[in-house]
């Protein structure tokens, strides 16, 4: 079909977009067809500020996909993200119940959950194929089944493990949920084309896709669309504030400064107050491309507890506030006597009259009133917002000082009762490292998406994830645990305190990450086969993690590397250099532990190679097979 005016101009701005968003990419490994998946799946998910890390968590992309290139889970309002860390072999003991413990699902106390389901087919091209709709027909057929042999799909090789996993989880939470809660799904093929030119055969298979999940009584709503240069544009326009203004009542409003001067020249200064809870609400909410109120999920990227809506009290704070919007004069208290209300940080910021603006907001305490007020509001008409008496306690504090901000969000969490290894991101020695590798050229993104969002390229910028796979790997010589259950090293106490103290020298966590990150360049440049010939970009090569303990070993010539030995290697050398022949060797070491393990391990042989990287044993002859070739190693 010929191209329309309206069209090639829409093309050329979204064109434009897209080249600007492919530069934080520049020295990464991805291609632009991938670049093009994170892009449409970021603009399309950005009420929900998800991170790149989140956003490749969900890509499956390899062959036996189905035409599933992307499979988000939202439960809740919360994306699944740790689905590959699930055993390869996870059908041999089916136990669902295990396995969603693993993924930090756990639901003892019963209730009702939302599932949100997105099923992606990324096309960076400018035409409709109608053999998409033609796989999302036949995938639908197996979202439609509780009753499919997982393990058969795995063993014969006719779907690709990663989606496998993901059909499990999705399959188990649906049985794990009651008559109450709702499931909703969305199949999206997204392309560079006209979704104003679609054919009637297409939309008749957007029809048949509709028809099968809705028969399947698993889903209560279901949707089959397109999302072309229109939609994108759309998207890629939308703009999430963290600069926001909130009404208060100022004479309820209580002030007070304190500290030094702040980088804008005024003090750091503190505001006590009641907000109405329709003002709270409009605070913490923005509109989306169809006018539908969200939550703004940015404004509480730094606080660090998920919502639980099957909590009791949750449960107690919606059904409270529903009932002071729809019957406001029968409600007995108000609403803030009854909660501890909210904590809120910005960078800068003033009151004028009765108004806070406030910029780079943050809030870093209540998340579980704020959403349970979204909730209980997200439904109600203008009248009913407009007439509720109730009222929410805050506390506003604005300053710029990083010190301040990170002990203000683990105080205000750590009253409750929370984990500390969910705190990890406010410890000193997070801060400190991540001071330290700035000045290395590297971005420590222990606060999410805080260096993108202030312009640096992907290629510098490192998760907590990230480096401790690499200190686990090398310092740990278990490459196989780092490869295993990486978020899990960073909630287990006693490995994160293992991994990171004052008494570690700083050149040390330069050191695995430059160690890591040369040994991905390396031989992605020199076109050096890493053992693993099935694995894409966009899902870490199984045995990365092995090629790295071994290079760790080889540059410092250490059979057992530690701190002080990572140390001592970036004092000693200008520039941690990892060359094609190391990256070889380093290769042949590990393609020669596999051989052995196979030949050892008879049940090796009906597991996949992502499975045998995960095993604690083959990290065993990963280090035997060093000693082997390099026998003077101390």
């Amino acid at each position: 079909m010929k191209e329309t005016p309206a069209f090639k101009n829409s093309k050329i701005l979204l064109q434009n977009d897209f080249d600007e968003y492919k530069r934080q990419f520049k020295d990464t490994e991805y291609n632009d067809d991938q670049i093009f998946e994170i892009f449409s799946s970021e603009n399309y998910f950005k009420n929900r500020n998800l991170s790149i890390t989140e956003i490749t968590s969900c890509l499956v992309d390899n062959e036996n996909d189905w035409g599933v290139d992307g499979f988000f889970i939202f439960r809740d309002g919360q994306l699944i993200t740790n689905i590959d860390e699930i055993d390869d072999n996870f059908y041999i003991e089916n136990d669902s119940e295990t396995i969603l413990q693993e993924l930090g699902i756990d639901d003892s106390k019963g209730g009702a959950s939302s599932l949100e389901v997105f099923i992606f087919q990324y096309k960076n091209k400018g035409r409709i194929e109608e053999n998409v709709l033609n796989k999302f027909l036949t995938f639908a057929k197996k979202l439609s089944d509780l009753t499919i042999d997982y393990g058969e799909l795995i063993r014969d090789q006719i779907m690709d493990v990663k989606l496998v996993k993901f059909l499990y989880v999705l399959h188990a939470l649906i049985g794990k949920n009651n008559a109450k809660s709702k499931n909703t799904i969305k199949m999206l093929h997204v392309a560079m084309a006209d979704t104003k030119q679609i054919a009637a055969p297409y939309e008749q298979k957007q029809k048949d896709i509709k028809t099968e999940l809705e028969q399947s009584t698993l889903f209560d709503e279901s949707d089959v669309s397109i999302v072309g240069v229109y939609e994108l544009l759309q998207l890629s326009k939308l703009s999430i504030p963290t600069d926001v203004n909130l009404k208060g009542q100022s004479s309820q409003t209580i002030s007070t400064e304190f500290g030094s001067e702040n980088e804008s020249g005024t003090n750091n200064v503190g505001y006590i107050a009641t907000i109405k809870i329709n003002d709270y609400f409009n605070f913490i909410t923005v509109e989306d491309e169809n006018g539908t109120k969200k939550l703004n999920e940015k404004i509480f990227e730094t606080n660090v507890r998920d919502y639980k809506t099957k909590s009791s009290i949750n449960s107690g704070i919606e059904e409270t506030v529903k009932l002071g919007a729809k019957k406001p004069d029968e409600q007995g208290a108000d609403f803030w006597w009854l909660n501890n209300g909210i904590t809120i940080l910005a960078d800068d910021g003033n009151m004028r009259g009765s108004q806070f603006n406030l910029q780079n907001v943050q809030i870093v305490n209540g998340l579980q009133t704020s959403f349970s007020v979204f909730n209980a509001l997200k439904d109600a008409d203008e009248n009913t917002l407009e007439n509720d008496k109730q009222s929410v306690f805050v506390k506003i504090i604005i300053t710029s000082d990083e010190k301040i901000r990170d002990e203000i969000i683990k105080s205000t969490n750590s009253q409750n009762s929370i984990s500390p290894s969910d705190l990890r991101a406010t410890d000193p020695i997070q801060r400190n490292i991540e001071k330290f590798l700035m000045n290395k050229g590297f971005y420590y993104d222990r606060r999410k998406n805080y260096h993108r969002n202030h312009g640096i390229s992907i290629a510098n910028i490192f998760s907590i994830n990230y480096l401790v796979q690499a200190l686990v790997s090398i310092v740990k010589q278990n490459p196989s645990e780092a490869t295993r259950k990486p978020t899990s090293l960073t909630s287990n106490d006693v490995t994160y305190n293992s991994l990171f103290s004052n008494s570690k020298p700083l050149n040390a966590y330069y050191a695995a990450i430059k160690i890591r990150n040369e040994s991905k360049i390396s031989s992605k440049k020199n076109n050096i086969n890493v053992i693993s010939s099935n694995s894409t970009t966009n899902s870490q090569n199984p045995f990365e993690l092995h090629v790295c303990r071994v290079v760790g070993s080889l540059l410092t010539q250490k059979k057992n590397p530690n701190f002080f030995d990572l140390d001592e290697l970036v004092k000693n050398t200008n520039k941690i250099t990892v060359s094609k022949e190391m990256i070889n060797q380093a290769v042949d070491i590990v393609r020669t532990a596999l051989e052995h393990y196979r030949a050892t391990d008879v049940s090796s042989k009906s597991k996949t190679l992502s499975a045998i990287a995960k095993q604690k044993d083959f990290s065993e002859f990963v280090t035997e097979e060093l000693i082997n070739a390099e026998p003077n190693f101390r």
